[in-house]
């Protein structure tokens, strides 16, 4: 080889090492705020669709609910996984009785913030869905909501559903109603810490993370399916 060739690859290293330096030295670090005690409810017990019965029965939350009254040490927020107030009827946890009155004894009894997730008819007339977040106080009052906003294509919601319909059309029964995105990030403070929270699937992209550190998240929490 030539000597401007081995110039060439010398400066080439030199550069990688150098943005890798400057960005080693440049690299933001996060601040410590302190504690943050969590429970994780994670049910996975069922690696299956439930019945028609089970849902009737209010499976689903009731078995969460199981879980959660073996927390024993002092938390500040318990977090249950996405779809764990599901019920037969789509029932939100801000308006169903069974849901809301354990979690708001949930809240109450450990005098800590609570986040469920289940899926819930969007309004106005309830023909979609919402992937909804709901965080109540150790008061067992709701303080917020997020809503999915980066929906699993074809899980969630079907594009061209329409003109796919006399393309597949049996095939879209398994996706019979599409969700709705939700219009804001969702920024909650808990215990005196800022969380950002996700649902699943927007784990994977980070435009939907990077925008939550910049209006202050200090923790991200991630609702996952407990399948």
């Amino acid at each position: 080889r030539t000597i401007r060739e081995y110039l060439r690859a010398e400066l080439g290293i030199a550069v990688v090492a150098g943005i890798v330096v400057a960005a080693t030295i440049t690299r933001a670090q996060p601040p410590v705020v302190g504690p943050l005690r969590v429970a994780l409810v994670q049910g996975n017990d069922k690696n299956r669709d439930l019945t028609e019965t089970e849902m009737k029965a209010d499976y689903l939350p009731a078995s969460h609910f199981e879980l959660a009254r073996q927390i024993t040490d002092p938390v500040d927020l318990i977090v249950f996984p996405e779809s764990s107030m599901n019920t037969f009827t789509d029932s939100d946890p801000r308006a169903d009785l069974y849901i809301r009155r354990h979690l708001t004894a949930l809240a109450r009894r450990h005098q800590a913030w609570v986040l469920a997730n289940a899926t819930v008819a969007a309004p106005p007339d309830g023909e979609k869905l919402l992937n909804l977040d709901v965080l109540f106080g150790p008061d067992g009052e709701v303080q917020g909501t997020y809503e999915k906003r980066h929906l699993v294509p074809f899980g969630e919601s079907v594009p061209f559903r329409a003109a796919l319909e006399h393309v597949i059309g049996s095939a879209l029964a398994q996706v019979p109603r599409d969700f709705v995105h939700g219009p804001a990030r969702g920024i909650f403070t808990v215990a005196g810490v800022k969380i950002g929270t996700l649902i699943c699937f927007e784990s994977a992209f980070g435009y939907q993370v990077r925008p939550l550190v910049r209006n202050g998240a200090q923790v991200i929490m991630l609702s996952t399916n407990n399948r």
